[in-house]
Order: structure tokens, then sequence, then C-alpha cells
């Protein structure tokens, strides 16, 4: 999760709204051209967005800070038992810090 004003895209944007099953709403955008998902933002979390990882052009300079729908993880996806981790979206934001 970035802060929005850290994230900049350019080129053509597609964008798609959904209801989250929290109520609010989850923004997903995507390439214009292609269709690859760019980010998402959720309207329970002003401020901040979500990117695939696949999107980066460094993506080993990040290190997970916590595990978010780990309810939804595939059996071969190991997570690290020393980071907070929750089933679904915690009341938590990430200006709370972990």
């Amino acid at each position: 999760m970035f802060a929005e004003a850290d994230v900049r895209l350019s080129g053509a944007v597609s964008s798609y709204a959904m209801p989250s099953a929290a109520g609010n709403t989850v923004t997903r955008r995507f390439c214009g051209t292609c269709g690859s998902p760019m980010l998402a933002s959720n309207t329970g979390m002003p401020g901040f967005v979500t990117v695939p990882l696949g999107t980066m052009q460094a993506p080993d300079c990040l290190e997970p800070q916590v595990v978010v729908f780990a309810r939804s993880r595939r059996l071969w996806d190991c997570m690290d038992d020393r980071l907070q981790t929750y089933d679904a979206q915690p009341d938590w934001k990430p200006s709370d810090g972990i």
C-alpha cells in the first residue's frame, strides 16, 4: 500500500468501481491499451492505493510489512509468521502504523 500522492500513472487509464464487502467503493485502474491492472483505491482508506508488484520495475526492493486477506491465500503461499496477519480487511489504516 502506498500514499496516493507518491504514485504516478501516465497514458490512457480505464477504471472500474465496485462495492466492497465492507460497504466501501473499490476502484480498480487498468492500462487503457492492454488492460493490465495498475492500481486500486478504496474509499475506506482515502489517500492510499494498492499497486500490483508486477507493474514495478524493482519489486524486490520492497519488504512485506503486513498480510491482509490471508484467508484467500493459496496452500503454496508461505507467509512469514512474524508478520501481523489479518484474514480480511482489518479496521486499520496505513497511517495508523504497524
